[in-house]
């Protein structure tokens, strides 16, 4: 692991582990968000396959809304809007899992579904950027590298647990 993660006196370590955490746990959400698990969901609501391979493709469309970060990308302090905007995106990704359970009427729920779903994912595309210019501005630009590969193994193995 990274000595500089390690290391007491090093500034921001806690923040960097609390990333390493954030990466982790956002991965699990990313998994929850895609595949078998969002089909499950559709499926439960009713819906075709072929309309949830729609919802899905158009999920994708969601990374152009990255271009809405430059709108942010000079506005500060930064951590305050990141983290609303973070929260929010993961209120959406939240409902993507409780909508179903409302006893509304079907149509109602799946609008609100699809809404919640694509919503999440543009709020997701619209702060990551900024996200992680602003995570990464903790860490020395020499060790940048050695972070992300632990960052990275961190997310990864404990996805693969999960």
């Amino acid at each position: 692991m990274d000595n500089q993660l390690l290391n007491e006196n090093a500034p921001y370590k806690r923040s960097r582990i609390l990333y390493i955490i954030e990466a982790a746990l956002e991965y699990f959400i990313s998994i929850l968000m895609s595949g078998a698990y969002i089909a499950k969901v559709t499926k439960y609501l009713g819906l075709s396959d072929s309309l949830t391979g729609i919802i899905t493709a158009f999920v994708s469309l969601g990374c152009g809304f990255q271009a809405f970060a430059i709108l942010f990308a000079n506005k500060r302090p930064i951590k305050p809007w990141v983290l609303i905007g973070h929260c929010i995106n993961q209120l959406f990704f939240t409902f993507v899992y409780i909508v179903p359970l409302f006893d509304i009427d079907r149509n109602v729920r799946t609008v609100v579904f699809v809404l919640v779903l694509l919503g999440g994912h543009a709020v997701n595309n619209v702060i990551n950027s900024p996200k992680i210019g602003w995570y990464m501005s903790m860490v020395d630009n020499d060790k940048r590298g050695s972070f992300t590969a632990t960052k990275e193994i961190v997310s990864l193995i404990s996805g693969l647990v999960f």
